[in-house]
């Protein structure tokens, strides 16, 4: 864009071809029309470099502006990845809390296995003696009358 600007510019201070009193290589700086596109020219090239100032500011606003993007987008990335990370432990907390009831109950459950074992072993030999005695009392002979 500096650069239409600036070949238009200069476009208009050459203006047709050579004419008396320029030469090829632009006008005469020691005519009246020469002192005006030298001018021109002047004024092209101070407007071309301020529209290229500008255009470099607007360039580092735009890249400070992106970068300023990024680096919030790293720290909202960062958070999630703390909040994932306290979550995660979280959940290993609990799921060593249920592993720990697990192994508890299975605890429980094989001491109570082991009381019925016991308990089934008692009646069984409950059961045998009474049947033994029962069998004693048989084998008496009865003095009824």
């Amino acid at each position: 864009m500096v650069l239409i600007l600036a070949v238009a510019v200069l476009a208009l201070a050459i203006g047709p071809p050579p004419i008396p009193g320029q030469t090829l290589h632009g006008p005469c700086p020691h005519t009246v029309g020469g002192h005006r596109a030298a001018k021109l020219i002047s004024d092209a090239e101070t407007k071309s470099k301020e529209l290229t100032l500008a255009a470099r500011s607007e360039a580092l606003k735009v890249r400070g502006e992106a970068e300023e993007e990024v680096k919030r987008g790293r720290q909202d990335i960062q958070k999630q990845e703390e909040r994932m990370v306290h979550r995660r432990e979280a959940l290993d907390g609990r799921v060593e809390t249920i592993e720990q009831r697990e192994r508890k109950l299975d605890q429980q459950q094989s001491k109570m296995d082991k009381i019925r074992g016991d308990l089934d072993k008692l009646q069984q030999k409950r059961l045998a003696e009474l049947q033994r005695v029962a069998n004693l009392t048989r084998k008496r002979p009865s003095s009824s009358c």
